[in-house]
């Protein structure tokens, strides 16, 4: 028997609602509903006329004899909303991730505002909306890897949804990724090292420390910002990269060379474990250091050597590649440098070294041996 239902219609007065009656297929029971979907927060009338057009349309499509599409075990939230709450439900306990996706929701939520979408159903967001807010990303010319982040949010964010029973499909899920290309590595020549070392030995005395610990233990500048002397096992040559600062999220270690052990131990001595390493004047004090301070003391001393090295493609981070570039030159054994790397697989590191452009000694001093197999 074909279930009874009422088609939906727009019911305006003091309150606007859209009135329809459907029949649960479990108890047979039919039942008014009166949604508004946020129709009486729009002002502009002929706007709401529309959306309540478009509610109208929706609802009837789906309101089929046949069966019991319109259910409340599917939740009903607006495109603005629902992309509200599940922005706020994916905060991390990372500053850094919190950031990231701060900028990325900006843009989604400029989208939605553009579109004039943001009273709609989430409901009704679909592919060919997911792909017109991935063109609006493009036309900035953006690289392959914000695409992709802003690509991947917005998939976190339907997923989310979903799990929440506010919809059932994410329309991101078949857009392809564009092609990322090849970050570039440019690692201090032999000459470069030494002479921006001498540099920041004459005006930034203070940053040689931490220089080191970045080209020989591979410690990220915001990792490095937040270590504590705590962390630092000296007796023992090693580094704790906190969770709750290591770019992962994962609790790791790192070996400090033994000829580092004595200068880290000047640094710190007489100062509580709860310190930082490099706080205020980078040294150890009980308030940090802001984002960007390694780098701007760095850049003074590269703009110090404008005239005598290129400088605008390198930054305090170059010293990581630099340091995991001079290793492997040196014959460090690649799963070791995996290891002090922190990468989870060899393919990580093997893509890491890609960029070096090293050439293997092995094969350079290969005889003529074409003939001899």
């Amino acid at each position: 028997m074909s279930l009874q239902y009422i088609p939906a219609r727009l019911v305006r007065g003091h309150r606007w609602y859209i009135e329809f009656t459907q029949t649960n297929p479990i108890t047979n029971e039919a039942k008014r509903e009166r949604p508004t979907f946020g129709l009486n927060r729009i002002k502009d009338l002929v706007e709401r006329e529309k959306l309540a057009a478009y509610k109208v349309a929706e609802l009837n499509d789906k309101l089929l004899p046949a069966g019991y599409p319109y259910s409340k075990t599917t939740k009903y939230a607006s495109i603005h909303d629902a992309f509200e709450l599940a922005y706020k439900a994916k905060q991390s306990k990372k500053k850094a991730t919190n950031d990231s996706y701060r900028s990325l929701h900006k843009l989604l939520m400029k989208f939605v505002s553009d579109e004039k979408i943001g009273d709609l159903a989430i409901r009704s967001f679909n592919r060919t909306q997911a792909y017109q807010f991935m063109d609006m990303v493009q036309k900035r010319k953006v690289s392959g890897v914000t695409y992709n982040k802003y690509k991947t949010y917005c998939t976190i964010i339907f997923n989310e949804l979903i799990r929440r029973e506010y919809v059932s499909e994410n329309p991101f899920f078949k857009i392809p990724n564009m092609r990322e290309e090849k970050k570039a590595r440019q690692p201090f020549s032999m000459y470069e090292k030494r002479m921006i070392l001498e540099r920041a030995e004459e005006i930034e005395p203070q940053l040689v420390l931490p220089i080191y610990l970045i080209y020989y233990c591979f410690i990220r500048p915001k990792e490095l910002r937040n270590l504590k002397i705590g962390d630092l096992n000296l007796k023992e040559g090693i580094i704790t990269v906190r969770s709750n600062i290591s770019k992962n999220g994962d609790t790791e270690h790192v070996t400090i060379p033994r000829h580092l052990i004595p200068l880290l131990y000047n640094h710190i001595k007489n100062h509580s474990y709860n310190k930082y390493v490099f706080g205020q004047k980078l040294m150890p004090t009980m308030k940090g250091i802001s984002k960007n301070l390694l780098n701007r003391r760095h850049r003074i001393v590269l703009d110090s050597l404008k005239a005598e090295m290129e400088t605008n493609d390198k930054s305090i981070y170059s010293w990581k590649d630099t340091g995991a570039s001079d290793m492997l030159k040196r014959g460090v054994d690649v799963m070791q440098l995996m290891k002090q790397l922190r990468h989870k697989d060899l393919n990580t590191t093997q893509r890491y070294l890609t960029g070096f452009g090293i050439i293997n000694e092995r094969i350079s001093n290969i005889g003529n041996i074409i003939t001899e197999i």
